[in-house]
């Protein structure tokens, strides 16, 4: 039996997602039936939101069920730090996450040979923890519902980068490329542009999706960096990149977007919200 301390326990259930399993599933599996179909099957590699699920959960519905897991794969989920401050890669080598619907035990393997690739990635509980009070980490949480509803069996890597540098975001995405099998799968969980006017935010967001669509690593990062776009996850979504073009993947595929201002109605401050895939097709 797996003792408490490596089991990491929900963050935001009840408030961004519901905490009641059956209601939490009923949800999943609705937003699975109406959220927009990918062409693109099997794929390594998916942009997937993480906001409250009234608000995104349609748009990461869209992007968790275009990917093939299986009972032997693993996901790799990566996502920004929006609660804690640190300056490295953080990855979560032990135990599982657990949700409502259950835990997803963690490749301990695949996590462990991550920590080893580089310096700048470290096995730790950093971005992961929650806090006896105030509010935890939401952004590798959020994504696994979806997947537990979807498959009935996958091991998780949880990645929260503290750094979203490129030399951090590079190095992130090559050791993943260095140390997954052909059947670890990529989230790059990130949200677009934060608290712009509608037209402001949906003319930054399309900036964005356009360098995604590239499938270079520097296009979307120097957006990013030079303001032109946002995500909060850009480094995530570097780092999704630079593995699938490691493991010899291309080719991207927009599922959907949208913003808040879609649910609410108010279109004066908005957070954008894209489902894409980033690995389609093997490289020629």
């Amino acid at each position: 039996m797996r003792s408490r301390n490596t089991i990491r326990h929900p963050a935001v259930a009840g408030r961004f997602y519901p905490a009641e399993p059956s209601r939490l599933r009923a949800d999943i599996e609705r937003m699975v039936r109406a959220a927009p179909v990918a062409q693109s099957n099997g794929v390594c590699a998916v942009l997937a939101p993480h906001a409250g699920y009234p608000y995104s959960g349609l748009l990461a519905a869209a992007a968790l069920r275009c990917v093939r897991v299986r009972a032997d794969s693993t996901v790799v989920v990566i996502a920004p730090s929006h609660v804690e401050a640190f300056d490295f890669t953080s990855v979560f080598a032990n135990g599982a996450y657990r949700t409502p619907l259950g835990d997803v035990e963690v490749d301990v393997q695949l996590a462990n040979a991550l920590c080893h690739a580089a310096g700048g990635i470290r096995c730790s509980p950093r971005g992961h923890d929650v806090p006896a009070s105030g509010r935890g980490e939401h952004a590798v949480e959020v994504e696994l519902p979806f997947l537990q509803y979807l498959h009935d069996a996958f091991r998780v890597v949880p990645i929260v980068m503290g750094s979203q540098s490129w030399q951090a975001s590079v190095e992130l995405g090559t050791a993943i490329a260095e140390c997954a099998t052909a059947n670890t799968v990529i989230v790059a969980s990130s949200d677009l542009s934060h608290f712009y006017e509608a037209d402001v935010a949906e003319r930054m967001d399309s900036r964005f999706l356009d360098a995604l669509s590239t499938s270079e690593p520097r296009a979307v990062y120097d957006g990013v960096a030079s303001g032109s776009c946002a995500a909060c996850g850009a480094g995530p979504v570097v780092a999704a990149l630079v593995a699938a073009a490691g493991v010899g993947r291309s080719g991207y595929e927009l599922i959907g977007r949208a913003h808040s201002g879609d649910v609410t109605g108010d279109r004066t401050s908005v957070v954008g919200y894209a489902a894409a895939v980033l690995g389609a097709k093997a490289q020629t």
